[in-house]
Order: C-alpha cells, then sequence, then structure tokens
C-alpha cells in the first residue's frame, strides 16, 4: 500500500480576534465596568455620611476625619467585580440573565403543544413548511474520505468548499451530523440475532466476532444540510444552486424527497420513540444541567474557540469517532462591509491600548485577514453546537466526560449551556432556526474550509453486519430497511478477494437477518456458490443441466437459501435460462415478500453474450428489483469489458454499494476515468492486497481490509484456494 509522503503544513486560526484593549494597564471592559459602578458608590457614600456623619480619631497631634458609615457603599465596586472580569465568555451578565429566568420561568415541563416550532409543523411533498409560513429543504450529504487524499487534494477540496460557501450570502444554512449509536449487545443488534440464530455456525460466529472487534457499540451517522427559503419557490431555486455546486466540488447532495423520510429525520432528533402523526416528544423536562426528552437525558455544548493551529478536518476525533457526539453548524455570511469597518476599529482600540503579547498577535491577525477580505476570503457567523444524549445521567455524564477530555486535547474550548439546554436543543435541530445568543464565532473561510462536516473514513450503519475494518474501526454494512438503492457491485482481479468478501456479507447477513439467498453458480471448477457455500448456510443446491429442468424448477417459500448451479449447462443456453431464473424468482418474491438478495458471478458473460435475453434480464431486475426489497450483487473479474457493454454501464448507474479490489495495472487508469476515482484512491487500488479495497457505500467511501477479519469456520466454507495452499494461508483470503 502506497503511504503519502508530503505533509499538509499547519494553518493558522485567526484566534486573537476577540483580545480586548485597554486604558493603560486597566482591561477596557474592567474599566468601564468599574467606572459605571463609582456613581452608585458615591451617591451611596454621600447619603450615608449625611446620616451618619463621619468618625473621628487621633494618631499625636493629627486628627483624622474617616467617613466609616459610608464604608458600605463599596458593595457597589464588591457587586461589579464579576461583571468587570474581561475573559469570560460569554460575559457573566449572559449567565446571570438566563439563571434568573430558568428560576422563575413557570414551562420547565413540555407537552407537545408547547413546542412552538413543532406545533403546525407539515410536510408539503418535499419541504418542511414551519409554523411561521417559511419552508425548509433536507438534503442528504454525502461523504469523502480525506485519509485516502494527498495534500493537493486536500487543498482541492478546500478551495472547493470554501468557493461553495462563499457563493451562499442571502441567506444561513445548517449542517447537521446525527450520531445514532447501538450497543452491540442490544436486542437488535446484529450479535444478539446471530446467538438466536439455530444455526452452530452462527453462534460460532456471534462468539468469535464478539471476541474479535475492539468496539462495543456502532455508531451511524449521516450528514444533512438544511436550507431554508421564505416560499417553496425560492427554495426550490436555491437547493437546485446549492445542489449544483455540491456536484461540481465532487460532492452530490441528495435531496430527501420522501415525506416518511423528511419526518424520521425531523422525529429521530427529539426522540427515541416517535409519534406516527405528530411531530416532537412525548415530554421534555428542563433542568439546570441538562434536558431530558421522552426520558433521554441531552446535554449540549457551543463551541467558543477552535484550536489555534490546525489541518484539514482537525476534529476527526469527535466528527468521525467511536464517542456518539451529534453536531450542528449554523452558518451565516457576514456583510462585507459592516465586518471591514468593525475590524478597522477592532485595530485602532488595540493599537492605541498597552502593547502585550496577544494584543501584537491579534493586531497582525486583524492586518492580515483585513487584506485578506479584499481578496476572496469571507467572514461567517459561525455556531457549532455538540449535542451528547444517555438512557441515564450516569451514562450522559460519562459520555460528556469523554467529550471534554476529546476537545481540551484537540485545544478546542466548548462550553455546557447551562440554564440554556433546551434552547441550544431547538437551534441544533434539523431546521434552520435562530442561534443562541452570544454563542456565535466570527470565523473566515480558511477556518471554515478546513472544518469539513463531509469528511469520514468509517462506515457504520445501524442494524449493519461487522464485514472488515476501515484503519481501527470495524465496518457495519447492510441493506435492511433501504426503501431504494439496494445494489451491490464487486469488482476485481482473481485473487483480489471479491468473492470471500461477498460470501462473507452475504453469509452474515442471512444468519443475522434471515436474508434469503438465490446463487447464479457457472463456475464448474471451484462452485464457490453451490459448493461448500451453500452448505455452510443449510441450502438447497438446484443442478441445471439443461432448459427443460430450469423450466421446471418450483421454489419452495421455506427455502432461504437456493442456489443455481448451471456449471453442467452448455453456455450457449445461459442467457435463456437466466432469463427463465430470473421470471421465477420475481414471482416468487411476489409471492412470498422478503428481503432477498441476487447474486450474479462473472456478470460480464452475461452482458456480452450473442443472446442478449440474459442481459436484458439482468438490466430489468436491476431497475426494477430495488424498490421490492430485492438486492441484487454483479461479480466480474473483467471490469473493462463490464463497462464496455451498455447493459453494464446501465447497471452501474443503479449500483448502491461498490468495491473496488486489486485490479490488474492496465485496467486502472480506464477504471479511474469511469467510476471517478481520485488519483490517490486509483494508487490505493493499485497497490490493494488479498482483501483490500475501496467500499463505496450510499455516499461513503472507506479503505475497507477483510484480511485476517474472518472465523476458521467461515475461511473453510468460502475459500477457493487449491489444497497445497490452505496449509499456508491459513486464514486467509482468496
Amino acid at each position: 500500500m502506497p503511504e503519502v509522503l508530503d505533509s499538509e503544513p499547519f494553518y493558522v486560526v485567526p484566534s486573537h480576534l476577540d483580545s480586548g484593549g485597554s486604558i493603560g494597564p486597566i482591561p477596557e471592559r474592567t474599566f468601564w465596568v468599574f467606572l459605571g459602578a463609582t456613581p452608585f458608590v458615591l451617591l451611596t457614600g454621600m447619603a450615608l455620611y449625611v446620616a451618619f456623619g463621619a468618625t473621628q480619631f487621633h494618631i499625636g497631634s493629627v486628627t483624622f476625619r474617616l467617613p466609616l458609615p459610608s464604608l458600605p457603599a463599596l458593595f457597589w465596586y464588591v457587586l461589579a467585580i464579576p461583571f468587570a472580569i474581561p475573559w469570560l465568555t460569554p460575559a457573566f451578565e449572559h449567565g446571570l440573565l438566563h439563571s434568573i429566568g430558568y428560576k422563575f420561568r413557570k414551562l420547565k415541563q413540555r407537552r407537545p403543544q408547547h413546542h412552538k416550532w413543532l406545533v403546525g409543523l407539515e410536510i408539503e411533498g418535499q419541504y418542511v413548511k414551519l409554523p411561521d409560513g417559511s419552508y425548509r429543504a433536507i438534503l442528504l450529504l454525502p461523504t469523502i474520505n480525506l485519509d485516502l487524499a494527498s495534500t493537493a487534494s486536500k487543498q482541492r477540496h478546500r478551495r472547493q468548499i470554501g468557493q461553495l460557501l462563499d457563493g451562499i450570502s442571502a441567506h444561513e444554512i445548517q449542517i447537521v451530523v446525527r450520531a445514532r449509536p447501538q450497543s452491540f449487545s442490544s436486542p437488535d443488534s446484529w450479535q444478539t440475532k446471530l446467538r438466536l440464530n439455530h444455526n452452530p455456525f452462527s453462534r460460532k460466529l456471534a462468539e468469535w466476532l464478539g471476541s474479535h472487534l475492539k468496539q462495543t457499540e456502532s455508531i451511524e451517522r449521516r450528514r444533512y444540510l438544511i436550507v431554508p427559503g421564505p416560499d417553496a419557490d425560492t427554495l426550490a431555486s436555491r437547493c437546485v444552486t446549492i445542489t449544483n455546486s455540491f456536484v461540481q466540488a465532487g460532492l452530490g447532495a441528495d435531496w430527501i424527497e420522501d415525506p416518511e423520510d423528511l419526518r424520521d429525520v425531523i422525529n429521530g432528533w427529539w426522540t427515541w420513540r416517535p409519534h406516527p402523526e405528530r411531530f416532537g416528544p412525548e415530554l421534555t423536562v428542563e433542568e439546570q444541567h441538562s434536558v431530558q426528552s421522552d426520558g433521554e437525558h441531552i446535554r449540549v455544548y457551543a463551541m467558543h474557540k477552535p484550536p489555534t493551529r490546525i489541518q484539514t478536518n482537525w476534529w476527526k476525533p469527535i466528527l468521525d469517532a467511536d464517542l456518539p457526539a451529534d453536531v450542528s453548524m449554523t452558518l451565516r455570511q457576514q456583510n462585507l462591509q459592516v465586518t471591514k469597518f468593525k475590524m478597522e476599529q477592532k485595530y485602532n482600540q488595540l493599537a492605541s491600548s498597552v502593547m502585550s503579547p496577544g494584543r501584537r498577535i491579534a493586531l497582525e491577525q486583524i492586518n492580515e485577514l483585513r487584506l485578506a477580505l479584499e481578496t476572496k476570503i469571507r467572514p461567517w457567523d459561525v455556531q457549532i453546537l455538540f449535542t451528547l444524549r444517555g438512557a441515564t445521567e450516569q451514562a450522559l455524564q460519562k459520555r460528556c466526560e469523554r467529550f471534554e477530555q476529546q476537545c481540551l486535547d484537540l485545544g478546542t474550548k466548548v462550553c455546557a449551556l447551562r440554564w440554556e439546554h433546551y434552547a441550544g436543543l431547538v437551534s441544533a435541530s434539523p431546521l434552520c432556526l435562530a442561534m443562541v445568543p452570544a454563542r456565535t464565532m466570527l470565523w473566515e473561510s480558511g477556518t471554515l474550509a478546513r472544518t469539513s462536516m463531509a469528511a469520514a473514513s468509517s462506515l457504520q450503519m445501524n442494524g449493519g453486519v461487522p464485514w472488515g475494518y476501515s484503519e481501527s474501526t470495524p465496518i457495519l454494512l447492510t441493506t435492511r430497511g433501504m426503501r431504494t438503492g439496494r445494489h451491490f457491485g464487486w469488482f476485481g482481479k482473481t485473487g483480489s478477494g471479491k468473492g470471500y468478501g461477498i460470501r462473507a456479507y452475504l453469509a452474515r447477513r442471512h444468519f443475522a437477518d434471515r436474508l434469503r439467498l438465490f446463487l447464479w453458480d457457472a463456475d464448474d471448477m471451484h462452485h464457490e456458490y453451490a459448493g461448500r457455500f451453500t452448505d455452510f448456510l443449510d441450502g438447497v443446491r438446484l443442478v441445471l443441466n439443461d432448459l427443460d429442468s430450469v423450466r421446471a424448477i418450483e421454489l419452495d417459500p421455506r427455502w432461504l437459501v437456493v442456489s443455481f448451479d448451471v456449471s453442467g449447462m452448455p453456455t450457449e443456453l445461459h442467457p435463456k435460462a437466466f432469463a427463465i431464473v430470473k421470471h421465477k424468482i420475481e414471482e416468487h418474491t411476489l409471492t412470498f415478500p422478503a428481503e432477498t438478495a441476487f447474486v450474479i458471478d462473472e456478470a460480464t458473460t452475461l452482458a456480452e453474450h450473442p443472446d442478449q435475453s440474459g442481459a436484458l434480464a439482468l438490466g430489468d431486475a436491476v431497475q426494477r428489483w430495488r424498490k421490492r426489497g430485492v438486492e441484487v450483487h454483479v461479480l466480474t473479474q473483467r471490469v473493462t469489458d463490464w463497462f464496455g457493454t451498455a447493459i453494464g454501464r446501465k447497471i452501474q448507474g443503479n449500483l448502491s454499494v461498490k468495491w473496488y479490489g486489486m485490479q490488474e495495472d492496465s485496467e486502472i487508469t480506464e477504471i479511474a476515468a469511469k467510476v471517478k476515482l481520485s488519483s490517490e484512491e486509483a494508487e490505493r487500488i493499485a497497490g490493494a492486497g488479498i482483501g483490500q479495497g475501496l467500499l463505496v457505500a450510499f455516499g461513503s467511501r472507506v479503505w475497507a481490509n477483510l484480511y485476517d477479519h474472518t472465523s476458521e469456520e467461515e475461511y473453510g466454507a468460502y475459500h477457493t484456494d487449491p489444497p497445497d495452499s490452505v496449509s499456508l494461508l491459513n486464514r486467509g483470503i482468496a
């Protein structure tokens, strides 16, 4: 595997822009607060002096008259001390007002009718209509794996994201990363399902995976872009512009148009038990340090400062690690002229203050940023909120402690929204609502472009089964519950591990989800699917040597694994036989609906055959079955030939999951151009080992490694190694 030798330089964040000035040696805020308290001190002292007079005492021949009764007037200075502290962010009065408001707030327990942004919320087509009459569109963002990118690619990514965001000046946008955790020991997890399966191999597999995996829970992350609009027509225009901009940046955003999907996004933010008709939770209880929503404990943090030096995707330990933290970033571009004026005023204020190292750095950063604003750099109001959840107060506290430690390690400053958790939860919800007061930061395009919300190097889908590793994180993959987009493509030369990989995935899905399997096997040497694999899954093998035997097939609804062994059939009959099998599977799934997978090994043979009946049947299956709960898996080692056929190109556009393993050197360039691989991805595929490859799934791109991540029993059922190499490879992949 080739290593990236170049290193990205650090970017210095203009983090001293909020430095305060001074009047002499006294910080400005301290000076003005005590100056404001002085009239109260004088008036109170004078009143006490008039009322009680002064106290006299003698030292030698000198007589002193002190207004001791008026000393209590200094209480105003004592009272002003918290307000005068210059480094508090937000200022002391912000917390004081919210604590008083919380103390006298009558509505701390909210029922559905008390959530003003959810009462009257409607789904109109592909839009969400808010009670105030405005509209929202929600787009599902894909991810980009910056771990596979070189310094030049990261620079290109930053430039594209910066240009994309700089073009949005008329309205706010919000990006939400929703993290959904699932324990491996929960009733719906793959581990529990494997243990409950009657197959002894399944129970052994559950035990082996339980000891093999390093994590105890999975985290599925989905990234949403929320676009506001005053009316539907304006919103549609904005969405088209933003979608085109994302496509130009190499990030194709999918517009969520299904009303049920929109409802799931909104309700999923507020409650783990959504109501089928209304929006929001049944009960929220606001507390000082957290808020409860239908029994789930939630705490919201706000970022106040990023690290002083960052690289692209600097916050990966928060955004793409094993801690389930929701992230909400709301962006609003500031007026350029107003920002320039404020920066010039700030420069003059600091320049007239007593110099300190911090103010000197602030002056340099203000000067550089002011000049940069004359180019393509733009100023932004940025609010970043982190939402952590826990089933119990103790679980929430444990996650919060880990989160705070991670932020401390990164060098970023965050603050829990004490007395403001409900307001923070509302602002962070995927509806692009108003920002929380005093919780925004002034960022410029350079910092914003390096804080990429689209970067991800892991893939963990709720309900997914383990399938290899991406770096040190297990990959959890599934199509269960997907309304559309179920089909797989497996591309790699002989020995790349594509067949082993698909059999590992299908077997684990079969054991965990009772996935029904239909396997088309024309291999007369290894019988990759109709041999050991079918026996391993307690399946049924149908030997088909002529068309009469194909027509005579009667599928039993009790059969969960069926292999169609056509290795003994003349190849000229394969297309017609495949068309008949496809028709019988289609009728069977309509009569007995269930989640089903249909595997076609070496699909290029069908696509290139002079008799195109098989190719047309395959294309029809891919086109129509995706909405019937049937996923089609096409495999080929002749990738260039596959893209050279019309049916191959048509099917390629309907594949939601693609795995690109080891390829012939002559095919790398052509494949990279056709499937739009980056130069770094092409290099890694060219240097891939057995069982390694690029996995592109539902918008995510991760480098997957299956080698040495299967059990002994699985290896015995999946491998196609000749007998003399088995002892050498032990648990390798073929």
